[in-house]
């Protein structure tokens, strides 16, 4: 992705909405930003206190932006 369409993007997502930056299982450093979206969710911990999200719309959640990262590029 482009300095100038990673700016658009964030210009139109909500300005008070957490960013969460979501990766496939991989074990490489360098990832490029495959996509930028905003999503209605609710963050919470599994079992084993691992982080999760809910995607859901309803009286609980939150507007996310969720910035999906990829190693194949």
């Amino acid at each position: 992705m482009k300095v100038s369409e990673l700016l658009n993007k964030l210009k139109s997502c909500p300005p008070n909405a957490d960013v969460i930056c979501y990766q496939e299982n991989t074990e490489k450093n360098l990832l490029d930003i495959e996509d930028i979206s905003v999503e209605y969710a609710i963050k919470g911990q599994n079992d084993n206190y691992e982080p999760t999200l809910k995607f859901m719309q309803g009286e609980n959640s939150k507007e996310h932006v969720i910035i999906t990262v990829t190693s194949d590029f």
